[in-house]
């Protein structure tokens, strides 16, 4: 399948035990709702369950054990808001989180239907495929159907939270109200929107005080860490959701037209549908005839205007798009995340390549794919989002790829998956830590070690390479 060669496979393979080890390393038994439970923390760093680490972890445990898998993304739904909403993180122990993280629960405020704490944003929806991936690498037994069907019905409420609460246009081009809820939290491709927060006179008032910033002080260099002016627009932007108990929409159900942040978020939107699509699969087992039917509504009504609305025929690429003015954001490792839709066509997918190409063969990449482009100006390749490159999105972007490549028939869209993979193992073979997110220049490993996204990246490229 790769490029890799066959000395750097061999301690691949040897590693694959390593990402067991950290998944277990970071398992931690915690007592919600009266009852004991395992679940992992992203990294040292994060004090919680946090949701799209949850359901890329419940695939990582699904490679041992499906009741591990099963337990992980039970946990994740503990967490769902009344409103369908599974939270960016839901903290199990507040009192841990208040001492060594910022913004702990007394700043959020927020509680799950079950009353635990959480955040009152989501992130990126992977815990629809998560559920039907765990499923393809462990078959269940009868005993495990009920689980199953209380999951996949967590699931189906999650899809909805996006379509009914956060779809101003109606037009299947869900929103994102907050950048910590697209999982690429300082992505520079936010820069300009935010800067026009900026402008307001509500945001030059806000009072933020960057000592309470904990997530720059422990186990992490400062330099790969958001900057303080990043981390007061986060609080600035919580503060005023906060203020609406995190809704969008007025007590009528009408969405509000005052949101500061209000993104059609592409790596969400490719998410999103990636769920729809492993939800339909699922649908037939485990689901309803009427819940297949609202899946593949939603899923055919994003699929029409991702292509009508959110691709640039300028850069060639899907990109984010500000719902206040129309405007397309920037290229990002998040467009790549398309290709694991039904949404690109083949001329796209190849166009979208070549800005790889170009990337590699021009401007120093080593390895693909960088959070944003390396020639943008705010380009930082070891900080945060703004520059690295981050092998769970790979991993992501890999597997959508040899899905085109048998949906179009095409051999280029292979050796491009190839690719990327080989630059991706290779990426975590030079890392002895696992760490959290590189530098695509030179492969370093930046951020927090030891880390749940790396381990499951290395896991699932290596089930790929043996298949």
């Amino acid at each position: 399948m790769s490029e890799i060669d066959k000395e750097i496979m061999a301690r691949l393979k040897n590693k694959l035990s390593e990402a067991n080890a950290n998944l277990e390393k970071n398992t931690r038994e915690v007592t919600l709702v009266g009852r004991s439970y395992h679940v992992i923390r992203p990294g040292e760093l994060y004090p919680g369950v946090w949701g799209w680490d949850s359901a890329f972890h419940a695939i990582g445990l699904a490679h041992q054990s499906l009741n591990r898998a099963l337990e992980e993304l039970e946990v994740s739904a503990l967490g769902q808001a009344k409103d369908g909403r599974i939270p960016s993180i839901l903290f199990y122990d507040a009192q841990e989180a208040q001492k060594i993280y910022f913004p702990a629960p007394n700043i959020w405020q927020a509680k799950s239907k079950l009353g635990l704490d959480i955040t009152g944003i989501s992130q990126p929806p992977v815990f629809g495929y998560a559920l039907k991936r765990a499923l393809e690498l462990q078959v269940p037994s009868k005993e495990d159907e009920p689980r199953i069907r209380a999951l996949f019905d967590v699931a189906f409420d999650y899809q909805k939270f996006w379509y009914e609460h956060r779809d101003p246009e109606g037009n299947g081009l869900v929103v994102t109200v907050h950048p910590w809820e697209t999982g690429r939290d300082n992505c520079a491709e936010w820069d300009q929107f935010l800067d026009r927060v900026r402008e307001r006179q509500s945001y030059k008032d806000f009072d933020f005080d960057a000592s309470l910033r904990m997530d720059n002080r422990r186990c992490v260099d400062p330099l790969h860490r958001p900057t303080d002016e990043n981390y007061k627009m986060f609080i600035y932007l919580l503060e005023n959701l906060k203020a609406t108990n995190y809704s969008i929409q007025d007590t009528q159900g009408q969405y509000r037209d005052d949101i500061p942040f209000c993104m059609q978020d592409i790596g969400i939107i490719s998410m999103l549908q990636l769920a729809n699509d492993a939800l339909i699969e699922l649908c037939d087992e485990y689901g309803s005839t009427a819940q297949k039917v609202q899946l593949e509504a939603w899923r055919d009504l994003t699929t029409k205007n991702v292509r009508d609305v959110l691709w640039n025929d300028s850069d060639n690429c899907y990109q984010s798009r500000d719902v206040h003015t129309g405007q397309l954001t920037q290229v990002t490792n998040g467009s790549y995340l398309s290709f694991a839709t039904n949404i690109p066509t083949a001329t796209q997918i190849s166009k979208m390549l070549n800005i790889l190409d170009d990337w590699q063969e021009n401007m120093n990449v080593k390895f693909n794919i960088p959070s944003i482009a390396p020639d943008h100006k705010s380009f930082e390749s070891e900080r945060y989002w703004r520059g690295p490159t981050w092998t769970i999105v790979n991993y992501v972007v890999v597997m959508g790829l040899l899905n085109q490549a048998k949906r179009y028939d095409d051999k280029a869209f292979y050796d491009a998956a190839s690719s990327l993979m080989a630059q991706t193992l290779t990426l975590i073979d030079d890392d002895p830590d696992f760490y959290e997110y590189h530098d695509p220049l030179t492969g370093k490993g930046c951020g927090d070690k030891d880390f749940g996204f790396t381990s499951v990246a290395l896991l699932e490229l290596m089930a790929m390479v043996n298949k």
